[in-house]
């Protein structure tokens, strides 16, 4: 476990109440974990209420609603980063999806912090899509990068 100065370094993510388990754990080995569902802050509320504050404190927010997820994307509401996680996905899936979006937004946000701000991450069956604020969703990692036999192998 990364001491409290360690994990200074990783970027903050508030975590819905209705989001797998696993994921949070996954979440937490890179990034600072908050939980909506025990903060007196966020407990009880509609995102919608604290997705400004998000926004302002550069906090990314993981969820597995769709619909508020299309609603953001769609009116270009201002926030600190969306981790959309769909519960249709088999436990183990959510956790590998979970973990390498942390690998990435820690490292986005060690090279800048607030290059994750207004972007939308989710994974599909080709991999780890990104929607920055004004674009297009892109591709930027495929699941076959795990298990694609590489020649620089040593094994």
């Amino acid at each position: 476990m990364a001491s409290n100065s360690q994990k200074r370094l990783h970027p903050p993510v508030l975590v819905d109440e209705h989001i797998h388990p696993g994921v949070r754990q996954a979440l937490a080995l890179h990034m600072r974990v908050t939980d909506a569902s025990t903060t007196w802050k966020f407990r009880g509320k509609d995102e919608r209420e604290y997705i400004q504050e998000l926004y302002l404190s550069n906090t990314a927010f993981a969820t597995s609603d769709r619909i508020f997820v299309n609603e953001i994307l769609h009116a270009g509401t201002k926030h600190g980063g969306i981790i959309y996680v769909p519960n249709k996905l088999a436990s183990h899936d959510l956790e590998v999806f979970a973990e390498v979006a942390g690998i990435f937004i820690s490292a986005w946000y060690l090279r800048a912090r607030y290059e994750f701000r207004g972007c939308t991450l989710y994974p599909t069956k080709e991999g780890l899509h990104l929607i920055k604020p004004k674009q297009d969703s892109e591709l930027v990692f495929s699941w076959l990068e795990l298990f694609h036999d590489r020649d620089d192998q040593i094994i």
